[in-house]
């Protein structure tokens, strides 16, 4: 699991969106719970599923695009392009697209991260 504490609504939000469509082919690190202040009962935190990388790659700002088989970059970017219009069929957004935000996995399957100001 993986705990943010910044940034709640957006990301906390989104990802909830995401959750309650019930769209199992977008590729996004699942809402798992939230977490309570012990004595306001506010909500100060949320649980969500953590991406499984490969130890010494992790994201596309990262990884040497350019040397990876042409195949590779092309199924990264159809992902990419797919997840977007996902998205937007669900009413979502892709708060902060960025290159640090596309996470691949050990199976070079791209995961979309980064909720945040959508």
């Amino acid at each position: 699991m993986f705990c943010t504490a910044a940034n709640l609504r957006g990301e906390f939000s989104r990802l909830g969106k995401i959750h309650n469509a019930g769209v199992d082919s977008i590729r996004v690190p699942k809402l798992l719970g939230y977490v309570k202040h012990a004595v306001h009962d506010d909500i100060i935190g949320f649980l969500s599923e953590r991406t499984p990388t490969k130890e010494s790659r992790e994201t596309l700002e990262i990884i040497e695009v350019g040397e990876e088989p042409r195949e590779v970059g092309e199924k990264w970017a159809m992902k990419i392009r797919q997840t977007i219009d996902e998205l937007h069929e669900i009413g979502a957004a892709w708060g902060t697209g960025s290159l640090g935000n596309d996470i691949i996995d050990e199976c070079d399957d791209l995961w979309v991260t980064g909720f945040r100001n959508g």
